[in-house]
């Protein structure tokens, strides 16, 4: 009779993740970032807002993509693809605050 004991890996793939996520993606959380953004933002940038600690590499922004794809279903965002690869996102209607903040940032400079 032979005892097993535990072995732990000795080496990790190159694609394993080695730092813990706590990644939360929210519709809401997506209509807020475009509704900043007037002037259009892709997919890449809203990543980066949210979560500037994303690792591209090793990672799919496929759940943010599906965390916006509600919004273009309810009409809130409008979706504008400038060639083949770069998809940007605009907020149907922009907020007052956030028309009134571009306009002080305008005259502030």
């Amino acid at each position: 009779m032979t005892t097993s004991t535990a072995h732990y890996p000795q080496a990790f793939s190159i694609n394993t993740n080695s730092t813990p996520l706590d990644i939360h993606i929210t519709t809401d959380r997506m209509l807020q970032i475009i509704k900043q953004n007037r002037k259009g933002i892709n997919l890449t940038d809203i990543v980066r807002v949210d979560y500037p600690d994303f690792d591209f590499v090793n990672m799919s922004k496929d759940l943010f993509k599906k965390a916006i794809d509600p919004l273009l279903v309810q009409g809130l965002v409008i979706r504008q693809q400038k060639n083949a690869r770069v998809v940007t996102y605009f907020p149907k209607k922009a907020s007052k605050r956030v028309i009134f903040a571009d306009f002080i940032k305008e005259i502030m400079s």
